[in-house]
């Protein structure tokens, strides 16, 4: 008797074991968040625009102004006055992607922080 006792407790042990994994794994964390000192156009905010708004006829050459590719952006987003460096919120590009703007669901959070750390450099051509 004393074995099959053994033999539970050991059991009861093992099953607790494996599944503290599981409950472990369904918490969710937060997505981190990372926003270099100086963020750059070229490096940083071009990708953005490259996996999210200038291809298949949306913010491209003859698409939905304003066109986010490449070579046209920076003097687009700067030129027509989708950047308010002063007022950062203000800026059309950030009212467009921030909370229940009608880009929103096209960017991360990461995405966002980048765009609006780069405003708030002055939106350099960098």
């Amino acid at each position: 008797m004393k074995n099959f006792s053994n033999y539970i407790v050991g059991l009861v042990i093992i099953s607790l074991v494996a599944l503290m994994p599981g409950c472990v794994s369904d918490q969710i964390s937060p997505e981190e968040i990372i926003v270099p000192e100086n963020v750059s156009f070229s490096g940083d905010i071009i990708p953005i625009f490259d996996a999210s708004c200038n291809f298949q006829g949306c913010h491209s050459t003859n698409g939905i102004p304003p066109d986010l590719t490449p070579e046209a952006a920076w003097v687009n987003l700067v030129y027509l006055n989708y950047v308010d460096t002063v007022t950062t919120e203000n800026s059309i590009l950030w009212k467009k992607i921030d909370t229940g703007g009608s880009m929103e669901p096209y960017v991360t959070d990461q995405d966002k922080a980048l765009i609006l750390s780069w405003i708030e450099q002055d939106a350099p051509e960098n």
